[in-house]
């Protein structure tokens, strides 16, 4: 246990609160760099730059709700995903069993994911799978996810004037 919790949060492997956590693979062979009526579900890969998108498919790999991070390169960037999607150049995708996914998406925003490898530093399935991390309840994970939004609103406002 790295340190103390809240009593009713808990300790837990993501691969405790995870239906699922995988790694996309190569890219499909037939795919398109823009969007049309035969190419329309995005390819995303590891990369900050248009959150990932590397062009469009015909058929989705990946259909639930789920939470992309970036295992090489920006190694942490995390993106929600709420359309069907197929992830390439292992691009890590979890799909949480009951979790509010903007939670564990700042979660990870914020946390240091250290990377393996000794040349080019990556993040793998099995490392995410045994990551330990703190897990509140639904309802405070829902009143924190409320509560980076209200201050990255207040933020952005500070920002503008």
């Amino acid at each position: 246990v790295p340190y103390t919790v809240p009593e009713n949060w808990q300790w837990v492997r993501m691969n405790e609160i995870a239906y699922q956590i995988s790694a996309g693979g190569d890219k499909p062979k037939i795919f398109s760099l823009t969007k049309d009526e035969n190419y329309n579900v995005p390819i995303f890969s590891n990369g900050k730059n248009k959150q990932g998108l590397f062009g469009y498919a015909k058929e989705a790999k990946i259909f639930e709700k789920a939470i992309t991070i970036s295992a090489r390169g920006t190694i942490g960037f995390s993106v929600v995903r709420t359309e069907p999607f197929v992830p390439i150049v292992r691009l890590l995708t979890i799909i949480l069993l009951e979790s509010n996914e903007l939670f564990f998406k700042y979660y990870f925003d914020f946390a240091i994911l250290a990377g393996e490898g000794s040349s080019i530093p990556q993040l793998t399935v099995p490392t995410l799978q045994a990551k330990v991390i703190p897990l509140p309840p639904l309802n405070e994970q829902n009143r924190i996810v409320t509560r980076i939004e209200l201050l990255q609103s207040l933020t952005e406002k500070l920002r503008n004037k």
